[in-house]
């Protein structure tokens, strides 16, 4: 079994890296929706990226383009994957749909390995409350197209789709499900939990029925995020049940301005834990911002003060 450490840990199996913050939707169960992200939009530089890659190669984690924007926004997108598949690393992303086509359909030319597709909405009805936009019949027939082209082309892509469920569409979970599910080329259907993203958001429109104990939109968020990771990357995933949160010992993400944070419920880059221009990613994971997050989430007690990690703690 692998040991962790508050002072060092082996390195993480995945690390999300953000080509860029800005989106093309406002939704409703979103920071982008109401304006909480403060940081500065941007997309990262092809030359950060490359040092990324250069820093954690050899390591080789599972590399997830996405955090908090979407991806297909990078006009470097494609090269970003390339230049990461060359380097031996195992390549995923999340993307909201609308842009699957963009540049004729080349995200089936990058060599990307998993693509996950966010609906957040079962139906046109659903799709236009969550998304605020009328788009859902031109995001269900980007994936229909883009699962056919995959297997006419005969690329070596997984194609996964998610839903979030809520008080609205729970009822209409199942439906989707099969519909999605049965699409040749489609490899997967997953129903993602609510966040509220520290308090940031008001869900509570949305939320089913609260229930004793921790927030539970939020509770173990890192571990909802992880069940999706792992679920389109085919590994297994252990959890010690001992320890708070495994997001410091398991995964790490970089901003588009180069700062590591510890994952991707930090959308404002709260958590700065130093950044991949001035210093190496082994030096950031191991290093004093590291390891006092780490004591932090050793302790309930701590846990429950810290600004970004307490709401995952919190009981109703």
């Amino acid at each position: 079994m692998v040991k962790y450490s508050l002072n060092k840990s082996p390195p993480p199996r995945s690390i999300w890296i953000e080509p860029t913050n800005h989106c093309n939707l406002k939704c409703v169960f979103c920071f982008h929706a109401t304006n909480k992200m403060t940081r500065e939009k941007k997309h990262m530089e092809f030359e950060t990226f490359q040092k990324i890659i250069s820093n954690i190669k050899d390591f080789k984690p599972m590399v997830v383009l996405h955090h908090s924007g979407e991806s297909f926004l990078h006009n470097q997108l494609v090269d970003f994957i390339k230049h990461a598949k060359e380097n031996g690393l195992e390549v995923g992303m999340t993307t909201n749909g609308t842009l699957l086509e963009k540049d004729d359909w080349a995200i089936l030319n990058s060599g990307i390995d998993k693509l996950n597709i966010s609906f957040a909405g079962v139906d046109e009805e659903d799709y236009a409350l969550v998304r605020q936009k009328d788009e859902y019949a031109k995001v269900r027939q980007n994936t229909i197209n883009i699962a056919a082209k995959k297997i006419e082309r005969k690329v070596k892509m997984d194609i996964v789709v998610n839903i979030v469920r809520t008080q609205n569409n729970k009822d209409r979970i199942t439906e989707f499900e099969s519909s999605y599910g049965a699409l040749e080329g489609i490899d997967n259907v997953l129903i993602r939990d609510l966040m509220d993203w520290h308090d940031e958001v008001d869900v509570e429109g949305l939320a089913q029925e609260k229930k004793k104990g921790h927030n539970k939109y939020i509770v173990a968020a890192w571990r909802r995020m992880h069940r999706v990771l792992y679920s389109i990357s085919g590994k297994e995933d252990h959890f010690n049940k001992g320890q708070i949160c495994l997001a410091p010992y398991y995964s790490a993400g970089i901003l588009s301005n180069g700062a590591v944070v510890p994952c991707c419920y930090d959308f404002n880059g709260d958590i700065d834990l130093g950044n991949i221009k001035t210093k190496s990613f082994l030096d950031i994971w191991n290093g004093e911002e590291m390891r006092q997050l780490r004591k932090i989430l050793n302790s309930e007690k701590e846990t429950a003060k810290h600004p970004i990690c307490g709401p995952c703690r919190k009981p109703w």
